[in-house]
C-alpha cells in the first residue's frame, strides 16, 4: 500500500501546500505596486493557513482536536480556492 505517514511534512497536501505558499510568492512579485499591500497580503494570510493548520493539528494529542485543524484548513482552501 502507502509508505506511514511520520510527519505531517510526509502529507502530499501539506506538500502541495507549501508549493502554493511559494507560486503565491513568485505570482505577488508580479503586482503592481498599487496592489502589493492589500491584496498580496491576503492570499499570503491564505496561503500560509493551509499547511500551517496541517502542522498544528498534526501536533495535536486528541483526534478532535486535530480534525478540527484539518477541516479549518480544508476550509482555507475553499476560500482560497473561490475568492
Amino acid at each position: 500500500m502507502g509508505e506511514k505517514v511520520k510527519s505531517y511534512k510526509d502529507l502530499l497536501i501539506w506538500q502541495k501546500g507549501i508549493e502554493l505558499i511559494k507560486e503565491i510568492y513568485r505570482v505577488i512579485n508580479k503586482f503592481p505596486k498599487e496592489e502589493t499591500y492589500v491584496l498580496s497580503d491576503q492570499l499570503k494570510r491564505a496561503a500560509i493557513s493551509i499547511p500551517s493548520n496541517i502542522a498544528k493539528g498534526a501536533s495535536q494529542t486528541t483526534h478532535s482536536s486535530s480534525s478540527n485543524n484539518f477541516f479549518i484548513s480544508r476550509s482555507d482552501q475553499r476560500n482560497y480556492i473561490h475568492n
